[in-house]
């Protein structure tokens, strides 16, 4: 049978699109991943899984998992030599990728059988085909029961201005997002290795304005088990602080990544340009207090008002959660 589709009273012949299952470390659920994926209705599609060197069961779970797999997709296994981190290896699944289209999924999420269709059906429907399209999700906890809750929430339904994006630090679900390898095509790599896929990919759309929601849930989102560790689980102050340095320097690589791409675009906004330079010297002043209390003096000269601004800031982040670690251990010694 022929792939072909009734797209506004006329058949287009479906395009290869590549829908890949990028794992880590997630032996507990990427059996459920796995079938959600190699249950997909759309045809043709290529079946790339990607493992970034898990120690754990995970590979093991996907090659036996895959011998028993006798679908329509043709199927491309990955597993990446030493780990690339989550930049490096995202860069890999645009490289690996054969389909112009990639619907990205996590080794922990589960995509609904009709994910890939619907996605289409609306790409499609679109004249300016889009660059980036993303969708709802039904969370699930960590036991695979629903929690009532949809992501995401409802600000991230709505496309933003370019300014409020280049300032945002959410864009979409990224566990749900499809891109194109234009996106790739024009900016190039990501090359900053604690930024974020999805708020550099986001930020890349919303500069060709070309980024489309889809109000209709079409993954299982395990909420709770992704790469973002939590300071509500950290029970010493010095692990804090860590913590908060790395959290800081993704704002950081975030948004320098974000410059770059405003750069390659030739957009001539200078409000913009302005706020990502002004957000990356904030959280700079920031990190400085963390670690360098002895340049504090050479800060308030160079700019006592950037420097006052992000001092008032980090000074009450850490006093509330120096608080809340105080409060949590207290209790356990109860």
């Amino acid at each position: 049978m022929k792939n072909i589709s009734f797209i506004e009273g006329s058949i287009k012949k479906m395009p290869l699109v590549t829908f890949a299952l990028i794992t880590y470390n997630q032996e507990k659920y990427i059996k459920s991943a796995l079938d959600g994926a190699l249950s997909q209705t759309y045809s043709p599609l290529e079946i790339l899984i990607s493992d970034d060197n898990s120690s754990d069961k995970t590979f093991e779970i996907i090659e036996t998992e895959i011998k028993k797999y006798s679908g329509p997709h043709s199927i491309t296994i990955n597993r990446n030599k030493e780990n690339l981190g989550l930049i490096g290896h995202v860069n890999k699944i645009f490289e690996l990728a054969k389909g112009e289209l990639i619907i990205a999924a996590a080794g922990d999420d589960i995509s609904m059988p009709h994910r890939t269709m619907v996605l289409m059906k609306h790409y499609f429907s679109e004249i300016e085909k889009p660059l980036l399209m993303h969708s709802k999700a039904i969370e699930i906890d960590l036991n695979g029961n629903q929690t009532g809750n949809i992501s995401p929430d409802k600000i991230l339904r709505k496309n933003k201005t370019l300014l409020a994006a280049a300032k945002s630090s959410a864009l979409y679900l990224g566990a749900t997002g499809l891109w194109s390898k234009d996106l790739y095509k024009k900016y190039g790599l990501l090359r900053y290795k604690n930024s974020y896929e999805d708020l550099t990919l986001g930020f890349r759309a919303h500069l060709e304005g070309r980024i489309k929601y889809i109000d209709e849930a079409l993954i299982y989102y395990r909420y709770g088990n992704g790469i973002s560790t939590s300071s509500n689980t950290l029970n010493n102050f010095r692990d804090y602080i860590k913590h908060r340095n790395l959290v800081l320097q993704r704002r950081i690589e975030n948004c320098q990544q974000r410059l770059d791409d405003f750069s390659t675009s030739h957009n001539n906004n200078f409000e913009i340009k302005n706020n990502l330079i002004r957000i990356i010297k904030l959280n700079k002043i920031r990190q400085s207090l963390l670690n360098f209390p002895r340049l504090i003096p050479l800060l308030i000269f160079k700019n006592p008002i950037t420097f006052f601004t992000s001092a008032l800031l980090e000074t009450k982040v850490l006093f509330t959660t120096a608080a809340n670690i105080f409060l949590r251990n207290s209790r356990n010694k109860l």
